[in-house]
């Protein structure tokens, strides 16, 4: 620090004000700005988790619905008639029954390729046709107020004997129909469990006769009164009820920005789609790694991690069982959204440090002045001094501080400075008159030593020394040690 002894206090001091005053408002606000983020953060994953919460919730609530209806339907007397008639009526159809239900359901139906469901009784007079009006219009109505969008009722040899929207599969066995694959794993499922009263899930998979649309598949086997294997009653569950949940905005804030829930199977991918990236991103998106360790364990907990697209955000998740699966929703948020107040706070901490440095800055200069231009002025008035200009005034003498001190001694000093020099001066004008004088004279101590002799007193001594000699032999070098004293 002894760099700081050569500059000057007028400079000196403003920048030391400075330098600490910017010091204490870069600590204050990095604190705040701290503080502010990490409330901020922590309001993000309390709300966050609560999100998650609730819309796995709500998936649980809504696997327990087609839970309880197809335990209901599978053990109810009116689809067992109905699954009986269907059965039998297909069995009385001449030649291809398949082709026959394509012709007369599908080919020659009234209300086209949209509505195939809209049809209750076709125009062949077969028991078939009498079982499908009796019973078609309660599956309808069915599906019409569920979350699933088909029905299906299977006999043992995997032939889908019904379908409420009677879609290519309808008549075909389940391993040669297009597109049935989710449909025969769920057959397959409910056939290999048969007895054991357990619901078997298939997986959503994109289906190529419904445009790429994901749906899942939920079997459950149909016994007759003595306990005979009947059939299989499989829901198709569509992606549709499962977004609606998840791409709700509610509790995301300023219409659901930059936020968003999704389902996340173990294996990383997308079990819904995403509502700020859009369809069809189910099954093709992976979540990012930390993300991807928690799918896998099915555990809850908020951690910050990276969106689909690769944003930072905050992402809370929570595990649900997704019929015979476990799984997590996660909730996230951008962080650059969750964070902008703590940002915003920033900003106008800055612009405020810009201002309060100036103000500082300004009063530093100011203060600075007040100790410099003093100290200046009581240097000047010092070098007056050592110049012997005692006659000039000193500054700053009705101070009360220091420099106020320092003036007072000052002054003492040039008073007793001024005094010397009085003496002095009166003290060389008695020496001159002393040394100038024509009578002789000489100074004694009180030891009787001379002192001082003035010239005339020592010519005197000159002049008689043969006299003097004569009683004082010595009397030449006593002559000789006046002369010094004479010539003062």
């Amino acid at each position: 620090m002894k760099f700081l002894n050569s500059i000057r206090v007028a400079v000196k001091l403003p920048v030391i004000i400075v330098t600490l005053s910017l010091m204490a408002l870069v600590v204050t606000t990095a604190l705040s700005y701290m503080h502010a983020r990490n409330s901020l953060a922590e309001e993000a994953e309390i709300r966050l988790l609560a999100i998650a919460q609730a819309r796995a919730s709500a998936l649980e609530t809504l696997v327990i619905g087609v839970e309880r209806d197809l335990n209901i339907q599978a053990n109810s007397h009116l689809l067992h008639d109905a699954f009986l008639g269907f059965r039998n009526g297909l069995g009385l159809i001449p030649g291809d029954s398949a082709a026959h239900l394509v012709e007369w359901y599908r080919t020659r139906n009234p209300h086209g390729p949209d509505a195939y469901a809209m049809l209750d009784v076709a125009g062949d007079g077969g028991a078939y046709s009498r079982a499908h009006g009796t019973f078609h219009p309660y599956f309808r109505t069915l599906t019409d107020h569920s979350v699933y969008q088909d029905i299906y009722l299977i006999d043992p040899s995997g032939t889908v004997i019904y379908s409420v929207l009677k879609d290519q599969r309808f008549g075909q066995t389940v391993d040669s129909s297009a597109g049935s694959s989710g449909l025969s794993s769920a057959f397959s499922k409910a056939s290999e469990t048969r007895g054991s009263g357990l619901i078997t899930y298939v997986d959503f998979a994109p289906e190529q006769n419904s445009d790429g649309v994901l749906s899942s598949y939920i079997g459950k086997e149909i016994l007759g009164s003595t306990g005979q294997f009947l059939g299989v009653l499989v829901f198709r569950l569509p992606i549709t009820p499962v977004d609606q949940i998840l791409q709700d905005t509610v509790g995301f804030g300023r219409e659901g920005l930059a936020g968003e829930a999704y389902l996340v199977a173990p294996d990383g991918s997308l079990r819904s789609d995403s509502r700020l990236l859009g369809s069809g991103r189910a099954l093709e998106t992976s979540v990012d790694a930390s993300l991807l360790d928690a799918a896998q364990a099915g555990t809850e907990g908020v951690r910050e991690s990276a969106s689909l697209t690769g944003t930072p955000i905050f992402a809370a998740h929570a595990p649900m069982r997704f019929f015979d699966q476990t799984w997590i929703v996660v909730a996230e948020r951008e962080q650059a959204l969750q964070l902008a107040s703590a940002r915003n706070l920033l900003r106008d901490i800055v612009a405020n440090i810009v201002f309060l440095l100036a103000a500082i800055s300004a009063l530093g200069i100011i203060f600075a002045r007040s100790i410099s231009i003093p100290l200046v002025a009581v240097g000047g008035a010092m070098r007056k001094i050592a110049e012997r200009d005692l006659a000039s005034g000193i500054p700053c003498l009705r101070r009360g501080d220091e420099i106020g001190d320092i003036a007072k001694s000052l002054e003492m000093l040039r008073d007793k400075l001024r005094g010397a020099a009085e003496v002095e001066a009166e003290n060389h004008f008695k020496s001159a008159a002393f040394q100038g004088s024509s009578a002789a004279s000489m100074i004694v101590d009180s030891d009787r030593v001379i002192r001082y002799i003035n010239p005339a007193a020592y010519r005197l001594l000159v002049d008689h020394t043969d006299a003097f000699r004569s009683d004082l032999p010595s009397f030449s070098a006593f002559l000789a040690s006046l002369y010094c004293l004479a010539s003062k």
